[in-house]
């Protein structure tokens, strides 16, 4: 399971992803998603919910609710060409 490397190279198989840079991985869970995605070179995106600090695990992006994603993925490059897994939140 997450933050194992094993599952994110199940992830890129079973979505036939090989360029690492598509994936943004948007998780609520800094230990389990976000520490996950960095150790695996994975851009990450932690949905903050109750506004908590962090100085250990350190996302590529934060946001406060899941509405605020929409305005993220606009300020990608090649939103169009982004592959998103996002796990239950």
């Amino acid at each position: 399971m997450k933050p194992k490397k094993q599952y994110y190279e199940g992830l890129f198989n079973k979505v036939h992803i090989e360029n690492k840079e598509e994936i943004l991985f948007i998780g609520d869970d800094l230990e389990k998603d976000i520490k996950g995605g960095i150790e695996n070179g994975l851009d990450t995106c932690w949905v903050n919910y109750n506004d908590k600090k962090t100085s250990e695990i350190i996302p590529k992006y934060e946001i406060k609710a899941l509405n605020e994603l929409k305005n993220l993925l606009q300020l990608k490059k090649h939103k169009d060409e982004i592959k998103l897994y996002i796990k239950s939140l």
